[in-house]
């Protein structure tokens, strides 16, 4: 780095590191000058280029009940931390008003101070999912068990927009456990670079409680997976029920169609239309011939 840019980038800073924004076109151009560093909001891969290490690393942001993923670029130096933000982070400014009242740090510990940040809200993303989910599997309960509140059987309509939802979720949990995946390697290429058996264990403890929250992921993965396995096992049901009673319905009815297809006929003799008791016969025989089908779908427990 020049001794200008230097002057520029670390001199007038209580801590060496250096926010960017993407979109501060004209500031990473300079930042990129004055490194040789290049700059590639696309890039997912870790490069090594003129002494900086740059890793790229995801992270879910909470936007109101929104989520949006996001991308930090983070740039070590041996003097200077530089990390580029396609969107500005909360977390990042409530470390950097912290870090303001703090001793001088080192770079390294300045990206194992930001690596436990970014873990943190990933803990708080992920436990919100969790509670959204919650909501989740008793909507669930309530079209598969039947009748709501207001008395009407649940239908297709209910149950698709659950699934939409649960969709949305499990692309969300996705992004989330990419960001934890990400997390992890940057601090195994932080490990490579420690030698303080203090900072190692930190490094450690940050590693094992990344792969317990991707752990955790896993499982709101699973569970939103389950969810929807339960919604199409019910709606094949359901599917199965409609089908059934208008079955039960062709079975009842056909009989007495067929009583009444016959007395239909102008046959130029019929001797119900002479006997005083005709009409009675005819609807009795209506009658019968409903009521045994009904009986006997009713015996078979076939409506259940």
């Amino acid at each position: 780095m020049k001794d200008d840019s230097k002057k520029f980038f670390i001199d007038r800073l209580p801590q060496p590191w250096v926010r960017l924004m993407e979109n501060d076109h004209e500031r990473v151009k300079k930042f990129q000058e004055a490194t040789g560093v290049t700059v590639d909001p696309e890039e997912r891969s870790v490069l090594e280029e003129n002494g900086y290490l740059s890793i790229p690393v995801d992270q879910v942001v909470t936007e109101g009940n929104k989520y949006r993923q996001t991308r930090i670029l983070m740039v070590l130096g041996k003097d200077i931390l530089v990390t580029i933000e396609r969107n500005r982070l909360d977390s990042l400014d409530e470390l950097n008003r912290t870090l303001a009242l703090s001793p001088r740090l080192t770079p390294i510990e300045l990206f194992m101070q930001i690596l436990t940040i970014l873990n943190g809200a990933a803990r708080n993303t992920v436990r919100r999912v969790s509670m959204v989910l919650d909501g989740y599997s008793q909507k669930v309960v309530d079209v598969s068990g039947g009748f709501e509140t207001h008395g009407k059987l649940p239908g297709v309509a209910d149950i698709a927009d659950t699934v939409v939802a649960l969709s949305e979720a499990e692309e969300l949990v996705a992004d989330i456990i990419e960001g934890q995946l990400s997390l992890a390697r940057a601090a195994r290429w932080i490990r490579r670079m420690v030698t303080d058996p203090q900072m190692f264990k930190r490094i450690e403890l940050l590693l094992s409680d990344v792969e317990s929250l991707r752990r955790f992921d896993h499982f709101q993965h699973e569970k939103i997976r389950n969810l929807e396995e339960s919604l199409m096992t019910t709606l094949d049901i359901k599917q199965n029920q409609i089908t059934k009673i208008f079955s039960v319905i062709t079975a009842v009815f056909t009989p007495p169609t067929m009583v009444g297809a016959f007395y239909g006929q102008n046959f130029s003799y019929m001797p119900e239309l002479t006997s005083a008791g005709g009409e009675w016969f005819v609807i009795g025989l209506t009658a019968l011939s409903t009521a045994i089908p009904m009986m006997y779908i009713s015996w078979k427990g076939w409506m259940r």
